[in-house]
């Protein structure tokens, strides 16, 4: 007679599994993104990565089949959690211009946190996405309409003037990237939260003279 007990188990395992998985994933990554900040793209090989994240190089293969996949898979997760955050944000219980500023911080701030990884990548242009491409994936298309509807919620509210949401959803999140852009290719960025203050005046504000 099998027991309630036992049902439970193999739930259990695939549970512990999935976390060691994303551990070792997350090994990896740090891994991935500590060489090539110290040497660039070009200095990024199999053997280093599995000597800097502490595994073995076969376990590097049963996830990735090449260098050029483990960087494309590095970069989508990094992205990928990115997106579950700002998403976070958004549906958060803040009044909606708090919720937007506060994804202008934390968009800002994650690149800032990854520096190395996306700094050296923009520079060798290794893994680039056009405009296009990227406004045509599922994910941003998903983001695009959680920012919009925060947008239409405080539209609702009385609190933004009625706009197209979509656009203006849009504009938020390319100037974001715009300025995530030249925050990467800046030595010596202004601190991330006095960018994302002006970022968030600009948008909110405009750059009008007017009383």
């Amino acid at each position: 007679m099998t027991t309630q007990s036992q049902l439970a188990m193999p739930r259990i395992t695939e549970k512990r599994r999935q976390l060691l998985e994303r551990f070792i994933r997350g090994q990896i990554e740090e891994a991935v993104a500590g060489i090539i900040g110290t040497e660039g793209v070009q200095g990024l090989t199999m053997d280093k990565i599995a000597a800097r994240a502490g595994v073995a190089k076969g376990t590097l293969y049963r996830y990735f089949s090449s260098k050029s996949a483990l960087l494309r898979d590095t970069v989508d997760h990094c992205l990928g959690r990115m997106i579950e955050e700002l998403s976070a944000i958004l549906d958060g219980g803040l009044p909606p211009q708090e919720r937007l500023c506060g994804m202008i911080l934390h968009h800002l701030r994650f690149f800032e946190d990854h520096r190395d990884l996306f700094r050296v990548l923009l520079y060798e242009r290794n893994l680039s996405q056009s405009t296009a491409a990227r406004q045509g994936s599922s994910k941003y298309q998903a983001f695009l309409r959680k920012v919009a509807g925060v947008i239409e919620e405080g539209t609702r509210s009385g609190v933004f003037r009625e706009v197209p949401s979509l656009k203006a959803a849009a504009m938020m999140i390319e100037t974001d990237i715009a300025s995530i852009g030249q925050r990467l290719l800046s030595a010596h960025p202004q601190p991330v939260e006095e960018d994302a203050r002006n970022l968030s005046d600009l948008f909110f504000s405009g750059i009008s003279n007017r009383v």
